[in-house]
């Protein structure tokens, strides 16, 4: 089973999923082929910058970083000794969110040679991260569960999402306009950067 995908241009992407895997293509998906994981841990969420700088995170504080398009993956030290992280992205080679379970969030701001916990104030399921600015990101998780920070993650704060469902997926594309997705086929808009979430049709 595979569990998140991520492509830099029109050519270049790769797969994860449990167990280790990882697969990478370099033609547009015609073809895709395995890449050596280090770690037979669940693979929940890859995030890559270029074609060659990446990372991918999973069970028992898998954190895994590459230089090279994924020839090599080697592991880094996660700050927290349990949980597993369910979601990463990277704004740039230097800073980076990770996700996960119970609440769980951290940062880099060093591409990853250390992490630092970061407070969320909360203990449900975070599902997924995106940070559409250095300084803005939405977390969203269990329950209807949405969190926003202005200041790169110094403080998160709840937003009203009108909804109890499973959120699992967000998207923005600038600080005001984004896109959550959730369970039983749940779409949510913003216009205003979270301050008032709206239901979409998703057929």
């Amino acid at each position: 089973t595979l569990r998140s995908v991520s492509y830099v241009d029109a050519k270049n992407g790769w797969t994860v999923g449990l167990f280790g895997t990882i697969y990478r293509t370099t033609n547009g998906g015609i073809e895709w082929l395995p890449q050596i994981c280090p770690a037979n841990k669940n693979l929940y969420s890859v995030h890559f910058i270029n074609p060659n700088i990446g990372w991918t995170v999973g069970d028992s504080i898998t954190i895994l970083h590459t230089v090279n398009g994924g020839t090599q993956w080697t592991h880094q030290k996660s700050p927290i000794n349990s949980r597993s992280f369910y979601s990463i992205f990277s704004i740039n080679q230097d800073t980076t969110w990770i996700v996960g379970q119970h609440g769980e969030i951290i940062n880099s701001t060093n591409g990853g040679n250390t992490w630092l916990r970061q407070t969320s104030g909360i203990t449900k399921n975070l599902w997924s991260v995106h940070f559409p600015s250095s300084q803005n990101g939405w977390a969203v998780g269990d329950s209807g569960l949405v969190i926003h920070t202005t200041n790169a993650g110094k403080n998160w704060l709840k937003q009203q999402s009108g909804t109890t469902k499973y959120l699992l997926s967000v998207f923005f594309t600038d600080t005001l306009n984004g896109y959550i997705a959730g369970s039983q086929g749940i779409i949510l808009r913003t216009t205003n950067g979270g301050g008032e979430w709206t239901s979409q049709p998703s057929g």
